[in-house]
């Protein structure tokens, strides 16, 4: 079983429209709509920026600023890590415009409920039917 997390805006016409799209597909087995206000939401993003001696210290102090995680280090290249909502990584993707970005890698929204509000017992149901 695999989940795949979708995000769209747009009004009750439109997530309607998208649940019978989906009902459609023959290996989707369970399709359900988590409200926001239920619903961490993360992203993780990848980065590799160019940071020759002269621009290193600024790129790591931001990478700091935004609690990145260096996970690659080079003479020339600074590799980041960084997990958060969208709106955080693009703001990080702003500020390292100016370092060259080398290349970028994002994973798109994934979700989880809050609390005790869960979609495995859904899962479990569908493995077990």
């Amino acid at each position: 079983m695999s989940r795949i997390t979708i995000q769209a805006l747009g009004d009750e016409y439109v997530r309607t429209q998208i649940v019978h799209q989906l009902r459609k597909l023959h290996d989707v087995k369970v399709i359900e709509n988590m409200e926001l206000e239920q619903t961490v939401c993360r992203e993780l993003m990848l980065i590799k920026v160019s940071a020759g001696s002269e621009t290193r210290s600024q790129a790591l102090e931001g990478a700091g600023v935004f609690r990145a995680k260096v996970c690659d280090l080079t003479p020339t290249t600074v590799t980041m890590e960084l997990t958060g909502d969208t709106d955080k990584l693009d703001a990080f993707i702003t500020f390292l415009e100016p370092f060259n970005i080398i290349e970028t890698c994002r994973t798109g929204i994934t979700a989880i409920g809050r609390g005790e509000y869960t979609l495995k017992k859904n899962e479990e149901d569908v493995s077990n039917g």
